[in-house]
């Protein structure tokens, strides 16, 4: 969405509900997809997985923050 502002530095705050449910071989392709599914201020959640041809083996919902300057 244009109208939210952009925010840089993000770090990873939270992962949850992470569900492991396959591996991939060596040689495999991975794909990887994530959506955000909220946003409140600094704080974005998203919902995303882990896919290799059509088996979903990994699904997961993370919470990312802006990361504030240090008080040095």
């Amino acid at each position: 969405d244009p109208e939210i502002e952009k925010l840089d530095d993000m770090r990873l705050t939270a992962v949850r509900n992470a569900k492991i449910l396959g591996s991939a071989e060596p040689g495999e392709i991975m794909r990887i997809e994530a959506s955000i599914s909220g946003r409140m201020g600094p704080l974005i959640q998203a919902e995303g997985g882990i896919s290799v041809g059509e088996k979903v083996i990994l699904e997961t919902v993370i919470t990312r923050a802006f990361a504030r300057e240090s008080r040095d």
